[in-house]
């Protein structure tokens, strides 16, 4: 059994601590990033949904159905109306 670390091991080991350190903080920076980005991406996307609400609400006014986007019958969701402009459009 070994009594003693020797110099060679024990600059070893605090070279591979360094860079675990390093790593560490390079780890943390990417965290960071990824929060920053994550929470602008969720406050767009809810400005998104907040806007297309209100649009939604404009498309199921009364008068909406006189511009032949869709009729007292049709599907009224956000996707209904979405799949139905895209047909306006192709034709």
């Amino acid at each position: 059994m070994k009594a003693r670390t020797d110099l060679a091991e024990l600059e070893k080991s605090v070279a591979r601590v360094a860079k675990g350190a390093e790593n560490l903080e390079e780890i943390l920076t990417w965290a960071g990033t990824i929060k920053n980005n994550s929470q602008k991406i969720l406050d767009k996307a809810e400005r998104i949904r907040d806007d297309l609400d209100k649009q939604v609400g404009v498309l199921r006014e009364p008068g909406a159905t006189d511009y032949g986007l869709f009729t007292p019958d049709h599907d009224r969701t956000l996707s209904g109306i979405h799949k139905r402009l895209l047909r306006r459009r192709h034709r």
